[in-house]
């Protein structure tokens, strides 16, 4: 869980404008329960459209900062779901058997039988087992495996799910990820053999324009997963080596003009502590960097 109080304090300076980087002063600062988290402990970290979501790690609890206060909201159970935030605000959450959305002080539990039947067969207790992207009152994309799907609710008695895009009519064959670019919210898909990008997520649609990136062969990577978009149009992501169980981090540029150099890949070599990036063209690693 090392990682975690790193990755609040940078989704943090987001909200707040600052900067960990600099030779200057440090503008990082730890938040704990002094200072209005539920709990230290955190197994979630997500960066809504107002405010830092923590998950808490052992009950579930759910803190939300906005660079200046901290507050609390009940969590939605046990399932200990990554919490995301619509532009509403409202607060989605996946659950066993289903989506959750906190409405007027409670939760509302909205009935899923795709993601019931996920959960039937893969018993993955990640926080982002089912990725969503909320979208306005009542609305969420989610992703499984085989499809992008989206939860309309008029009333928690009227649902309506749709399919927006099965895996099966995709080159990625299979879906493991997803993640929207700030500021201008372009619908990233990470899959099993590379990206996916779509239109602005709130107008996402079943006809909306599919583009596809697919990695060089040389480079002998699958299974993209936990995608992080940003501002420059890049993606970051972890994959996997063919062949084998070692796991890299891939950079897709969607600002390069070449094709073939739109992906770079980074390991670590085994016992050693440079990262290497090794170039789609590249017989042997390019450049070397040292990890911290």
């Amino acid at each position: 869980m090392r990682l975690w109080p790193t990755l609040f304090a940078a989704a943090l300076s987001i909200l707040t404008g600052t900067s960990a980087r600099g030779a200057g002063a440090s503008n990082w600062r730890g938040y704990d329960t002094n200072d209005g988290l539920a709990e230290n402990g955190c197994v979630s970290v997500t960066v809504g459209h107002h405010k830092v979501w923590v998950g808490g790690l052992k009950t579930g609890s759910v803190s939300g900062l906005d660079g200046y206060s901290i507050s609390t909201v009940a969590p939605p159970g046990t399932f200990g779901s990554r919490i995301y935030e619509s532009p509403g605000p409202q607060l989605w959450a996946a659950c066993e058997d289903g989506l959750q959305e906190y409405r007027d002080d409670k939760w509302l539990h909205y009935p899923v039988q795709e993601i019931a039947g996920f959960f039937k067969t893969n018993r993955s207790r990640a926080p982002d087992a089912v990725p969503l992207c909320p979208t306005r009152l009542g609305r969420a994309i989610f992703l499984l495996p085989d499809g992008l799907m989206q939860l309309d609710v008029d009333s928690p008695e009227n649902l309506k799910i749709t399919t927006l895009r099965p895996a099966s009519r995709t080159r990625l064959e299979q879906f493991l990820g997803m993640t929207v670019t700030p500021p201008n919210g372009l619908l990233w898909i990470s899959g099993r053999r590379g990206l996916a990008r779509l239109g602005l997520a709130r107008v996402v649609n079943s006809d909306t324009r599919w583009d596809e990136f697919l990695p060089p062969q040389e480079l002998g990577i699958h299974n993209l997963r936990e995608p992080v978009s940003d501002d420059d149009g890049g993606v970051t992501a972890v994959a996997e080596v063919n062949d084998s169980t070692r796991k890299v981090i891939v950079r897709f540029d969607n600002a390069s003009h070449c094709e073939r150099m739109r992906f770079i890949c980074y390991y670590l070599l085994e016992g050693e502590q440079e990262l290497i990036e090794m170039l789609p063209q590249a017989e042997e690693p390019e450049h070397v960097f040292i990890a911290d």
